[in-house]
């Protein structure tokens, strides 16, 4: 991980009360859609293997520090049905929100056995 994304990168926003950190994970199918979805898309990286690397160091930074993640599947339809649903626009901090309602839910609904 670059120096860059170390310090863009805070463990503590976006945790859950469990102290997990959810991260929007992307299919390679509809990466172009999600984009598409996004106001933000433009920033999104230009492939799904590209972002699919940052978001593993990502995901690697977080372990190394002792913070859990859980990879949360954002597809299209669904999170733009979210956004609508909860007056959210598709974006970084809708993003976050719909992680972490999503994540929530997986917790509660699959828990540790």
């Amino acid at each position: 991980m670059t120096e860059k994304t170390e310090q863009a990168v805070d463990p503590h926003q976006g945790a859950l009360a469990t102290g997990t950190v959810p991260l929007a994970w992307y299919d390679p199918e509809t990466y172009e859609d999600i984009k598409a979805l996004m106001t933000d898309g433009r920033a999104f990286a230009s492939s799904h293997d590209k972002w699919e690397g940052h978001a593993i160091q990502v995901e690697a930074f977080f372990v190394a520090k002792g913070v859990p993640t859980v990879r949360v599947p954002v597809n299209p339809r669904d999170f733009g049905r979210w956004c609508v649903s909860q007056g959210s626009a598709p974006d970084a901090k809708g993003r976050l929100a719909f992680s972490q309602w999503a994540a929530h839910a997986r917790v509660i609904t699959e828990p540790d056995t």
